[in-house]
């Protein structure tokens, strides 16, 4: 089953932004791979100021992270990521880093 961890400050993202964040990241994956909706697993993870660095200073990033299942190639999973970062920093949620990765 697919796995999307999304990391952000703190406070960032109110629930009703994170139902909306959740539901393009479950559009963008089942367009990409033809999976049920009911397969896609969205988790929110806030980072507390001071716990996060960029180049050895603080930093406000936020990351997503998409686990998908073995025997899914990384381009097939490639455009799942890219779309949930686009979708993110177009929502407003300011830049997303994508670090795209497979099942082992």
């Amino acid at each position: 089953m697919p796995i999307y961890q999304c990391y952000c400050p703190r406070g960032l993202l109110t629930i009703t932004a994170k139902a909306e964040v959740a539901g393009e990241i479950t559009t963008i994956h089942c367009q990409a791979t033809g999976a049920p909706e009911a397969f896609v697993n969205v988790l929110f993870h806030e980072i507390s100021a001071g716990n996060c660095f960029v180049a050895r200073e603080p930093s406000d990033h936020s990351y997503l992270f998409g686990h998908i299942r073995h025997g899914r190639d990384l381009q097939m999973s490639r455009p799942g990521v890219s779309g949930d970062s686009r979708s993110w920093e177009d929502l407003g949620y300011g830049t997303c880093q994508q670090v795209p990765r497979r099942a082992s």
